[in-house]
């Protein structure tokens, strides 16, 4: 079930919502709504990982006799039946949180931007105002690691707009989040059925998101089965056997105030035909176990993707499969990406074009992502976060509680780094 941008009075009554992989249950930007007697119920093979109920940005909601079951089958919990994102007055009467086994779902319900969660798995009543105080609050304090939110799966792909705000994905789940720099606040703003592998923006702030393409059986074009070869360079990582391969790796584009009714699939066009590149999305880091990093890395790609904005191009390769994020290279900077195999961050120069060329090693530490500071201070995502100076210095560290996938500056005045770690988004105040 999803429902979505009304205020017109709705009810439900009686309604099971079962055997899902992703979400049973998802209200977005909903009010005026009653619920009875809905019950939701989670399958082993099928829905073992599967979001019960979602609700974001909605009010004046009633859900009563709420019922959310997992079955026998199932062989460990789910963390969360309901998971709720800057919604109030939100009432829920007579709640049964069960199943047969031991391996119910830890909370019943929890508040991603408050952090506040309730345990009782059955209960006759509980009220969300919207005024409820975040449990810790944020200081923002220079040098202090400072969980933002958790509850997610595998969180990566992470780039910022122009305004300071971050996005970050999951790729399994489908989901994209944006934390807002201005309300210090997370939400949803993509489920789309297809995995999102790496995000970035153009220069009008426009979401850019690498998606996996896989064929669908029976979608025929002029009457034969739709394929997508792959790129020339993957045969230069093992990645691209043992199942990955047969699917493309494509961007589409969507505005975040309204992405359900903007996304768009980005062109793609032969590589060097966009004159006036205002920047190229890149991938972070590349696992080439036939090391050959150093010439695919500046080798140039025979098409890129264009953005919306007409001067973002995102140069098509293979290792945007894998990638866990995408970084900016402007024409006249300094690039750096990472050599995951080998564990070795390089430094590129930057054509007017887009392309790279000028391959030097710059540290002997690399894993995921990486994110470059207003100073030129290169950062590096490796178990922890290190510090490096222009000249390859290490010049300190960041010790994270989980292991981090992507970092990128953000914030309203670019100086607070944030990290996409594993289940949670956490950031750190660096000037």
């Amino acid at each position: 079930v999803y429902v979505s941008n009304t205020s017109t009075e709705g009810r439900i009554y009686a309604m099971s919502i079962e055997h899902h992989v992703r979400n049973e249950v998802r209200f977005n930007k909903v009010s005026n709504w009653k619920v009875y007697a809905m019950q939701c119920e989670e399958e082993s093979r099928e829905g073992t990982n599967c979001q019960p109920i979602e609700l974001q940005n909605c009010s004046n909601m009633v859900f009563a006799n709420l019922y959310m079951f997992r079955v026998i089958r199932l062989v460990s919990p789910y963390p969360y039946s309901v998971r709720i994102w800057n919604c109030k007055d939100i009432e829920f009467l007579n709640v049964h949180n069960f199943a047969q086994v031991k391996f119910t779902t830890d909370v019943p319900f929890y508040d991603i931007n408050t952090d506040l969660d309730v345990r009782p798995w059955e209960f006759t009543r509980l009220v969300i105002t919207g005024k409820e105080a975040r449990k810790t609050p944020l200081t923002n304090e220079k040098g202090k690691v400072e969980r933002l939110a958790t509850g997610f799966e595998f969180a990566e792909g992470m780039t910022r707009d122009s305004k300071g705000n971050i996005y970050f994905c999951e790729q399994r789940m489908r989901r994209i989040y944006k934390w807002n720099a201005e309300t210090n606040s997370i939400s949803l703003i993509g489920d789309f059925p297809w995995e999102p592998l790496s995000l970035g923006c153009d220069t009008k702030d426009n979401l850019l998101v690498v998606f996996k393409y896989r064929p669908q059986p029976g979608y025929k074009i002029n009457g034969v089965q739709e394929t997508v070869p792959d790129l020339p360079d993957a045969a230069g990582t093992s990645f691209s056997g043992w199942g990955n391969s047969g699917f493309g790796s494509w961007i589409y584009s969507i505005n975040t105030e309204n992405p359900d009714e903007s996304i768009q699939l980005l062109p793609r066009v032969p590589m060097g035909s966009v004159k006036k590149i205002a920047k190229a999305l890149y991938p972070s880091n590349k696992w080439r176990d036939y090391h050959d990093f150093n010439a695919i890395t500046v080798r140039v790609p025979e098409n890129c993707f264009v953005a919306p904005d007409g001067v973002t191009i995102i140069p098509e390769c293979y290792d945007l499969a894998r990638a866990s994020s995408l970084l900016e290279a402007f024409p006249g900077k300094p690039f750096y990406a990472a050599d995951e195999y080998d564990q070795r961050m390089v430094k590129m120069d930057v054509s007017a074009d887009g392309n790279l060329s000028n391959l030097q090693y710059f540290i002997e530490q690399a894993e995921f992502g990486s994110a470059v500071d207003s100073k030129g201070n290169v950062y590096v995502a490796d178990g922890h976060v290190y510090i490096y100076d222009q000249n390859g210095k290490k010049t300190g560290k960041i010790e994270v509680p989980e292991r981090p996938a992507s970092i990128q500056f953000g914030g309203k005045d670019g100086k607070t780094l944030f990290i996409a770690a594993r289940s949670s988004l956490y950031s750190v105040r660096v000037e």
